[in-house]
C-alpha cells in the first residue's frame, strides 16, 4: 500500500487560501484555536531564545520545513528583529498557493515548493543556521517519506547549527497511539517515538539539547501518559472541554485567561500532549553520542 497524503494539503491550501495558519482543529471555535497557538507559539520562543543563547550570533539564515502560508516564519523573522538578529528565511513546503500567500504576507522570505518524501535530501546541505519544523514532519505517514523528510532536514543544518521540531512526539510508557498498524489509523498525522528521531538524528551528527512541553493536553489533547489510567483520565478532561466549550467563541474568550494559565501552569509539570526538540549540529557534522 502507497502512503501518501500530499494532495490533501494541496487541495486544503487550495478551498482555504490565506486562511490555513496552522495545524489546529477545524472543529472547535477560533478563539480555542487562538490559544491553540499562543501558547505554542510562546513555547517555540522560549526554546528559540536557549538556541540563541548557544549560537551567539547576530545573523540567522532559517529554513522553515512545511512552512504553510509563513505563520511560524513570520513569527520567527518578527522575534529576531526585535532581538536585533538579522535573518534571512527560506520557506518550503509542498502547496504552491500556500508558498504564494507566505510571499504575499512577507516579501522578503525567500521560498521553495518541496515535496520531503521525494526532496534530494542534499538538496540545502548545510546551507542554514537554523532549520524548523513545526507539525509538519508526523503528517508523513509513510516510513521511508518521513526518514528522508527528516535526514532533509537534518542535512540542511551547517556544523554548530540547530534544529527545531515540534510536533506530537512519544517519549511516556503508555500511549494508544503507539501502533506499527498505520494502514488503520485514522488521521493525517503518526505521533513518532523520540528515540527514533534520536537515533536517527545522532547518525547524522546531531545532539539533543532539549526536549520542552509545546502545549498541554487541556488545550490539544493527550498523547501520551504513563499508565493507561492517567491516559484515560486526562483524555477524558479533553473531551470534556472540545465537547461542552472549545466549539463556542464566546465562552472560550470568557475562560480564556483561566485556560492559559492552567496551560502554562501544565506546560512546566504535566502536558502529555506535543513537544519541541531542539537538537545541535556537532561542528565537525560526525556522528554525536546519544542523549
Amino acid at each position: 500500500m502507497t502512503y501518501d497524503n500530499s494532495t490533501y494539503w494541496i487541495h486544503l491550501h487550495k478551498e482555504l487560501p490565506g486562511a490555513l495558519r496552522s495545524v489546529g482543529w477545524p472543529g472547535l471555535s477560533e478563539e480555542y484555536n487562538k490559544l491553540k497557538y499562543q501558547s505554542e507559539s510562546e513555547s517555540v520562543i522560549e526554546v528559540l531564545d536557549a538556541f540563541l543563547v548557544r549560537c551567539g550570533k547576530k545573523e540567522l539564515s532559517v529554513l522553515d520545513i512545511g512552512a504553510g502560508i509563513g505563520y511560524f516564519s513570520n513569527l520567527v523573522e518578527g522575534y529576531l528583529e526585535r532581538k536585533g538578529i538579522a535573518s534571512s528565511i527560506t520557506a518550503v513546503d509542498i502547496s504552491e498557493d500556500a508558498l504564494e500567500v507566505a510571499c504575499a504576507m512577507n516579501p522578503g522570505i525567500r521560498t521553495s515548493r518541496v515535496d520531503l518524501v521525494s526532496v534530494d535530501v542534499d538538496r540545502f546541505r548545510e546551507t542554514f543556521d537554523l532549520a524548523m519544523s513545526f507539525y509538519c514532519l508526523h503528517h508523513i505517514v509513510g516510513f521511508k517519506g518521513y526518514v528522508n523528510a527528516l535526514t532533509f532536514s537534518a542535512r540542511s543544518v551547517k556544523p554548530g547549527g540547530g534544529l527545531m521540531i515540534m510536533d506530537p512526539i512519544l517519549s511516556r510508557p503508555y500511549s494508544r497511539f503507539d501502533t506499527f498498524d498505520y494502514s488503520t489509523f485514522r488521521g493525517n498525522g503518526l505521533p513518532r517515538h523520540l528515540f527514533f528521531m534520536d537515533d536517527l538524528l545522532v547518525s547524522e551528527g546531531f545532539r539533543r539539547i532539549s526536549i520542552t512541553d509545546a502545549v498541554s493536553f487541556l488545550l490539544n489533547g493527550n498523547i501520551e501518559a504513563y499508565s493507561w489510567a492517567g491516559y484515560s483520565i486526562r483524555n477524558i478532561l479533553w473531551r470534556f472541554a472540545s465537547g461542552l466549550f472549545y466549539p463556542h467563541d464566546k465562552i472560550v474568550t470568557r475562560l480564556s485567561p483561566a485556560i492559559r494559565t492552567l496551560d502554562r501552569w501544565l506546560k512546566k509539570r504535566a502536558s502529555y500532549s506535543s513537544k519541541i526538540c531542539l537538537y545541535e549540529k556537532t561542528p565537525s557534522g560526525e556522528r554525536s553520542t546519544p542523549p
